[in-house]
């Protein structure tokens, strides 16, 4: 029976050896995929899986979880975090005054939660400050990624200038899927908070329940116009946003949009979130309420007919953003 134990330990210890060695590869494959800042198609990372069968099994029965993009997993804790004296501040108030194609420029003081993820100095996705300490994005901008290879640039309204904060961890949602692109949801978590209320205005998460549809939608970013070119200012697009129903009819294969998604566009296209605006915010409000209803994920093309653009659907993550962000201080919606 000792004999047996120690034969097993060693047939583990291999697996766990071979397991490091394809999750390493598995990421820096990754890592040259999606280092450029464009929209990506679902790739399929089924050949790893289908590697480590056993270990799989394994992996499973010993509730094994492996970290994923070369960052932190978030783990649901019961434990509550330290208390913070969080001062009063209001949500998704922005000032009246991607690739957004058929958009218009937009003034950040409009959006002053709007996030620009950068790497190695060059903005590569979007993403929105929704506390004092977290910024919410696309799953696949963070995919490959530690905190140390990237920065983020928030708009302080105090100062009317962009700012350059480092970032400490990464938290891409656990079932984020390659294939689909479903759960397409990440926390990036800012390495110190910034002071939100006065000089940063996080946007508003949606309440629950709340499907938006029916409603126009306004997606902002930095991306490319429709000539192909990089937008040198804020743009911003209004778009419908449409049932999930209405987006399987489209010439989407049904199939592609789960409930974790959200679709807006126009039928005959001319305006859409694109290349280079993965991880930005879809609002719904106006100046003096605005809250978070999408995050630009994926699309077919750009602004085409039939073909709307989807994002993630926030209200479907509210459990999972809290359970992860326990340690910030949020904002609430103003009554004014």
């Amino acid at each position: 029976m000792k004999l047996l134990k120690v034969v097993l330990w060693m047939e583990l210890c291999v697996l766990c050896l071979v397991f490091g060695r394809e999750d390493e590869e598995h990421n820096r494959i990754n890592y040259d995929i999606y280092v450029t800042p464009i929209m990506i198609s679902p790739i399929s990372d089924n050949r790893f899986r289908a590697k480590n069968p056993l270990l799989a099994w394994l992996s499973t029965m010993l509730n094994y979880r492996p970290p994923i993009f070369g960052a932190e997993m978030p783990v649901t804790s019961t434990l509550k975090p330290p208390p913070r004296d969080c001062p009063e501040c209001s949500c998704g108030r922005g000032k009246t005054s991607s690739r957004i194609v058929g958009g218009d420029a937009a003034d950040v003081k409009e959006y002053p939660w709007i996030v620009m993820l950068l790497y190695r100095g060059a903005f590569y996705c979007g993403g929105s400050l929704i506390n004092d300490r977290y910024i919410v994005t696309a799953a696949h901008c963070v995919l490959s990624f530690t905190p140390n290879q990237l920065l983020a640039k928030l708009y302080d309204v105090e100062h009317g200038e962009m700012i350059t904060r480092s970032i400490v961890k990464l938290y891409g949602h656990e079932r984020f899927s390659l294939d689909t692109f479903n759960n397409d949801i990440a926390l990036v978590k800012l390495q110190q908070p910034v002071n939100a209320g006065e000089n940063f205005v996080p946007v508003c998460l949606p309440a629950s329940g709340r499907t938006f549809a029916g409603q126009n939608g306004t997606v902002i970013g930095w991306g490319k116009l429709a000539n192909g070119n990089l937008s040198k200012g804020l743009q911003k697009a209004v778009v419908p946003i449409i049932t999930n129903m209405q987006c399987r009819k489209s010439s989407y294969r049904a199939s592609r949009i789960t409930d974790n998604m959200l679709c807006a566009g126009y039928a005959e296209g001319g305006r859409d979130a694109c290349q280079g605006d993965s991880g930005g915010p879809l609002n719904v409000g106006d100046s003096n309420f605005r809250e978070l209803v999408g995050i630009v994920s994926w699309g077919e093309g750009c602004a085409r007919p039939n073909y709307p653009g989807v994002y993630t659907r926030v209200t479907r993550y509210l459990n999972w953003i809290r359970s992860n962000t326990r340690d910030a201080c949020s904002c609430e919606r103003s009554v004014a």
